[in-house]
Formats: C-alpha cells, structure tokens, sequence
C-alpha cells in the first residue's frame, strides 16, 4: 500500500515541475521579445500611424514635408490645450538597403512676435525653440508650448508619410500674434536612429505658420 500511495503522488508532482517549467521559460521569452523590439532606440519615438488613403491623399496635394490639422494660421485660447496632428514626410530611403526606415525629428521655433515690445520668450531676443527636438542646434530654448509632440528622433519608413498626435498649451506668453516655423531634419546619412547620432541631422525642410493667442 504504501508502494502504491507513492506511485500515486508521482503524477502530480511531475505536473507542477512542467508548470513551473513552463511558466519560467514562458518569463525568459517575454524579457527576450520585450529587450529585442526596445535594443537600440533608446530616445527614439516608436509610435506613429501610417496614413490611410484619403490622407495621403489630402498631403501629398500640399507637396510639404511637415503638415498640421490645424493649417497654417492657428488660433489658441492661452492656458487651454489643444490637439492637432501633424504629418511628416519622408523623401528618403536609407542608403542601406537591409534597413527599412531613415531618422528624423522635428523642432518648432517662434522666430518673432508680431506686436512691437513683445517677444516669444521674455527677456530672450529673437528665435527660441518652443517644442519638439531640441538636442541639435544652437536656437535657444524657450518656453515649451507643445505639451505633446514628437520630441525624440523618430524612423519614419522609407518614403513614406507618418503621423502623431499634438497638442499645444500657452500658459506664459503674451497675448499677440507670432510668427512659426516647423523645421524637419533628417539624418545627414539617410540612416535609421539607430545608426545616428544625437546631432546627425540635416534640414529636409521647413514649414511657416502663425499662431495667434488669444
């Protein structure tokens, strides 16, 4: 009898082993998959949308590299968010033909304020950068009007349009009327983010607008 009870135990022992087993190995390949996809893009912007076909269609009429929702005469309440999107062109395949996506980013600057006395940033003459990269150049930094934009490098696929979601909030600006720009930069080697550096870009164009708060 007791040779019987052990023989007994032994298939639900031998269970719990495959299941502890399997959950460990299970572990190992979620941490495997999960370091994989993340490997190199340390700072870099993952999550765009592929246009569909009306939009691609509405862009490619425009011929610009960067596009916003919002036109090109934005009005904006001071202190209330607003959401856009913005859609980015790539004219570019990488030079290496194994990979799939060539680096970009996008910085906007407030190049001037239209009221005489006024300026973008207070107590700063001139240009400042007011959202998106800003790891490359020399514009000054100033006060951060897009609480959400593409601030990291990001792959847009080779000759292909992208989208992201934006918003804008001013809180510190005066009420005036000033003067945009939208600069999108490419990697000076046409290479993905993984294979360009922090300040290994250059313009791939520009994009004016203005922005009135009110």
């Amino acid at each position: 009898m007791l040779f019987k009870g052990k023989k007994g135990m032994e298939l639900p022992i031998t269970a719990i082993i495959v299941l502890i087993i399997s959950i460990t190995f299970l572990g190992l390949m979620i941490y495997f998959i999960k370091t994989s996809l993340t490997k190199g893009i340390s700072g870099v912007e993952t999550q765009f949308n592929l246009l569909n076909e009306q939009e691609k269609s509405f862009v490619e009429q425009l011929g610009k590299v960067v596009t916003f929702t919002l036109g090109t005469d934005w009005k904006v309440k001071k202190g209330t968010a607003q959401d856009f999107k913005v859609y980015i062109k790539n004219n570019f395949a990488n030079t290496d033909s194994s990979r799939k996506a060539v680096c970009h980013a996008l910085r906007i600057k407030c190049l001037q304020a239209m009221s005489t006395g006024n300026e973008c940033k207070t107590g700063v003459t001139g240009t400042v950068l007011v959202g998106g990269y800003t790891s490359v150049g020399s514009t000054p930094l100033g006060d951060i009007w897009f609480t959400k934009l593409v601030s990291k490098k990001v792959d847009v696929p080779n000759n292909e349009y992208v989208s992201y979601p934006g918003a804008i909030q001013i809180t510190t600006a005066n009420a005036d009327t000033y003067s945009m720009e939208a600069e999108l930069l490419v990697s000076s080697r046409h290479d993905d983010c993984e294979h360009t550096g922090d300040t290994e870009f250059e313009s791939a164009g520009t994009e004016r607008f203005t922005i009135e708060v009110r």
